[in-house]
């Protein structure tokens, strides 16, 4: 009977083992023929296989600058610890992004995600160029922040033209009214007063739009639109 239980038990690992070299060559073929850039990498992070996208990414004419390497000798990122903290502690899957320079010393992003075996024999990295998506990213969101300002500063200087108007208005009216031999003391005591008003108007529309509740806006001239501050506070 403990002949036959030690047979078996054989039988099971040689099977097991078949299966696991069999999905190793499956997993390698599926690098080769993969577009996007992928690597299988060691449980000390070394390139075991990459495929051809890896080496039009990095501008290499073969692999023999590739296979065996670490990342870190692989690509020139500005982190020296990057690798170490993407692969340390994997679960299953785990995503990161950095610096690269690449062939012709030009700075990309890259998007590294690394697939677990969960056994920490074998990793699959997927590398991914991504420096188009965010400088277009940054791009617009330069272009989201421009828009909010001109709106923001269309929304002021027509809420502030007319207090301001009547400010500059009343100054010189007392201005003049202080030439006259005889002062109307009325008059410059009005004078202040609607200078005052219009000047805690003015401060009361800056306090309002400095802490907007929403992002409402409102059509203006020439097709510009100017942030509506009753509706945003």
């Amino acid at each position: 009977m403990k002949g036959r239980s030690r047979r078996g038990e054989a039988a099971a690992d040689t099977t097991l083992n078949e299966m696991i070299a069999r999905a190793k060559k499956e997993l390698e073929h599926m690098i080769d023929v993969n577009p996007q850039t992928m690597l299988l990498l060691d449980a000390r992070g070394h390139v075991l296989r990459a495929n051809r996208a890896l080496l039009d990414l990095l501008g290499l004419p073969d692999f023999s600058s590739v296979l065996g390497k670490s990342l870190q000798d692989v690509f020139c990122v500005d982190a020296p610890m990057f690798f170490d903290n993407l692969l340390g502690d994997l679960d299953s899957v785990r995503e990161s992004q950095t610096n690269v320079r690449l062939a012709g010393g030009l700075s990309h992003i890259l998007c590294y995600r690394v697939l677990s075996s969960g056994t920490g024999e074998l990793n699959v990295l997927i590398v991914e160029d991504v420096t188009a998506e965010r400088i277009e990213a940054a791009t617009l969101e330069k272009q989201h922040k421009r828009e909010a300002v001109e709106a923001l500063v269309g929304a002021l200087m027509h809420h502030l033209n007319q207090p301001l108007t009547v400010i500059s208005v009343r100054s010189r009216l007392l201005m003049l009214a202080l030439e006259k031999p005889e002062l109307d003391v009325e008059e410059l005591k009005q004078g202040l007063a609607d200078i005052m008003d219009h000047s805690l108007r003015v401060g009361e529309l800056l306090r309002r739009a400095e802490k907007p509740k929403d992002y409402v806006t409102q059509p203006y001239v020439e097709g510009l639109d100017i942030l509506d501050l009753e509706r945003c506070t």
